[in-house]
Protein backbone atom coordinates (compact mmCIF):
# COMPACT_ATOMS: atom_id res chain seq x y z
CA UNK A 1 0.00 0.00 0.00
CA UNK A 2 1.56 3.31 -1.00
CA UNK A 3 1.94 6.07 1.57
CA UNK A 4 0.91 8.69 -0.96
CA UNK A 5 0.15 9.08 -4.62
CA UNK A 6 3.39 9.78 -6.46
CA UNK A 7 3.58 12.66 -8.91
CA UNK A 8 3.24 10.31 -11.90
CA UNK A 9 0.04 8.88 -10.35
CA UNK A 10 -1.72 12.25 -10.16
CA UNK A 11 -3.31 14.47 -12.76
CA UNK A 12 -1.58 17.82 -12.42
CA UNK A 13 -2.06 19.81 -15.60
CA UNK A 14 -5.18 21.49 -16.85
CA UNK A 15 -4.88 19.63 -20.17
CA UNK A 16 -4.92 16.27 -18.35
CA UNK A 17 -8.08 17.24 -16.49
CA UNK A 18 -9.70 18.55 -19.70
CA UNK A 19 -8.89 15.32 -21.54
CA UNK A 20 -10.56 13.32 -18.78
CA UNK A 21 -13.61 15.61 -18.81
CA UNK A 22 -13.98 15.58 -22.59
CA UNK A 23 -12.97 12.02 -23.49
CA UNK A 24 -13.95 10.15 -20.34
CA UNK A 25 -17.16 8.76 -18.94
CA UNK A 26 -19.17 10.87 -16.50
CA UNK A 27 -20.44 8.96 -13.47
CA UNK A 28 -22.65 10.21 -10.67
CA UNK A 29 -22.70 9.16 -7.05
CA UNK A 30 -24.60 10.69 -4.16
CA UNK A 31 -21.70 12.97 -3.19
CA UNK A 32 -19.42 13.14 -6.23
CA UNK A 33 -19.08 13.36 -9.99
CA UNK A 34 -16.42 10.96 -11.20
CA UNK A 35 -14.92 11.32 -14.66
CA UNK A 36 -13.10 8.20 -15.83
CA UNK A 37 -10.83 7.77 -18.83
CA UNK A 38 -8.81 4.72 -19.94
CA UNK A 39 -5.09 5.05 -19.22
CA UNK A 40 -2.04 2.78 -18.95
CA UNK A 41 -1.81 3.35 -15.18
CA UNK A 42 -4.20 4.45 -12.45
CA UNK A 43 -4.08 8.22 -11.91
CA UNK A 44 -6.26 10.51 -9.83
CA UNK A 45 -7.19 14.15 -10.00
CA UNK A 46 -9.23 16.11 -7.48
CA UNK A 47 -11.20 19.18 -8.50
CA UNK A 48 -12.73 20.90 -5.49
CA UNK A 49 -14.21 24.30 -6.30
CA UNK A 50 -14.94 27.33 -4.16
CA UNK A 51 -18.57 26.23 -4.16
CA UNK A 52 -17.49 23.66 -1.58
CA UNK A 53 -16.31 26.26 0.92
CA UNK A 54 -13.19 28.10 1.94
CA UNK A 55 -9.64 26.77 1.56
CA UNK A 56 -9.74 24.88 4.86
CA UNK A 57 -12.94 23.05 3.86
CA UNK A 58 -11.71 22.31 0.32
CA UNK A 59 -8.44 20.91 1.67
CA UNK A 60 -10.33 18.67 4.10
CA UNK A 61 -12.37 17.21 1.24
CA UNK A 62 -9.18 16.61 -0.75
CA UNK A 63 -7.47 14.94 2.22
CA UNK A 64 -10.41 12.58 2.67
CA UNK A 65 -10.45 11.71 -1.03
CA UNK A 66 -6.69 11.09 -1.13
CA UNK A 67 -6.97 8.86 1.94
CA UNK A 68 -9.79 6.89 0.32
CA UNK A 69 -7.74 6.26 -2.80
CA UNK A 70 -4.65 5.39 -0.73
CA UNK A 71 -6.58 2.82 1.32
CA UNK A 72 -8.33 1.27 -1.69
CA UNK A 73 -5.43 1.36 -4.15
CA UNK A 74 -5.80 -2.37 -4.90
CA UNK A 75 -9.37 -1.94 -6.20
CA UNK A 76 -8.51 0.74 -8.71
CA UNK A 77 -8.33 -0.27 -12.37
CA UNK A 78 -5.85 1.46 -14.73
CA UNK A 79 -7.94 4.52 -15.53
CA UNK A 80 -7.63 8.23 -14.92
CA UNK A 81 -10.14 9.35 -12.31
CA UNK A 82 -11.18 12.97 -11.72
CA UNK A 83 -13.36 13.32 -8.63
CA UNK A 84 -15.48 16.45 -8.26
CA UNK A 85 -17.53 16.90 -5.07
CA UNK A 86 -21.09 18.06 -5.58
CA UNK A 87 -22.01 21.53 -4.37
CA UNK A 88 -23.98 20.24 -1.36
CA UNK A 89 -21.03 18.30 0.12
CA UNK A 90 -20.30 19.82 3.53
CA UNK A 91 -16.66 19.46 4.55
CA UNK A 92 -17.49 20.03 8.22
CA UNK A 93 -19.64 16.90 8.46
CA UNK A 94 -17.99 14.79 5.75
CA UNK A 95 -16.09 11.81 7.13
CA UNK A 96 -14.04 9.03 5.57
CA UNK A 97 -16.87 6.56 6.18
CA UNK A 98 -19.18 8.68 3.97
CA UNK A 99 -16.58 8.86 1.21
CA UNK A 100 -15.94 5.10 1.43
CA UNK A 101 -19.63 4.22 1.33
CA UNK A 102 -20.19 6.42 -1.71
CA UNK A 103 -17.08 5.70 -3.75
CA UNK A 104 -16.73 1.99 -2.90
CA UNK A 105 -20.16 1.30 -4.35
CA UNK A 106 -19.15 3.31 -7.44
CA UNK A 107 -15.86 1.39 -7.79
CA UNK A 108 -17.63 -1.96 -7.47
CA UNK A 109 -20.16 -1.04 -10.17
CA UNK A 110 -17.52 0.45 -12.42
CA UNK A 111 -15.10 -2.48 -12.06
CA UNK A 112 -17.88 -4.99 -12.69
CA UNK A 113 -18.98 -3.09 -15.80
CA UNK A 114 -15.43 -2.91 -17.18
CA UNK A 115 -14.74 -6.59 -16.45
CA UNK A 116 -17.97 -7.50 -18.19
CA UNK A 117 -16.97 -5.39 -21.22
CA UNK A 118 -13.51 -6.99 -21.29
CA UNK A 119 -15.00 -10.50 -21.14
CA UNK A 120 -17.36 -9.70 -24.02
CA UNK A 121 -14.66 -8.02 -26.09
CA UNK A 122 -16.34 -4.59 -26.10
CA UNK A 123 -13.21 -2.69 -25.10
Amino acid sequence: MPNSWQKNQRLLKRTEFQACYNQGEKNFTKLFLVFVRKAPDARIGLAVSKKNGNAVQRNRIKRLLREFFRLHFARILPYEYVVVPKKHVDAKTLQLIHVEKDLLSFLERFNAQKMHEMNNGNV
